[in-house]
């Protein structure tokens, strides 16, 4: 596996790799990836509309903490969320 400068480069790679053939990426405890780069919300929803938007990336986010994972306001992302209790 390669190591990455920033998080933009691995998204992109994941893009790549993702062009043809469908990719299914599992982010867990996306609110600790947040709570260390408050810009990766808006950094995703970058990449999304301007680069993987075509791909055949299915990105899965999940969080223990419902409330920040129902406070992160991300246009055009539909999210479905499974409260676990």
């Amino acid at each position: 596996m390669s190591s990455f400068e920033s998080w933009e480069k691995a998204f992109m790679y994941l893009g790549k790799h993702a062009k043809n053939e469908r990719l299914v990426v599992v982010i867990d405890e996306f609110p600790y990836i947040v709570n260390s780069n408050k810009s990766i919300p808006s950094l995703l929803q970058n990449l999304i509309d301007h680069h993987l938007k075509d791909t055949k990336l299915f990105l899965i986010i999940c969080g223990s903490s419902m409330s920040f994972i129902e406070s992160v306001k991300i246009k055009k992302w539909s999210f479905h969320l499974f409260l676990r209790r």
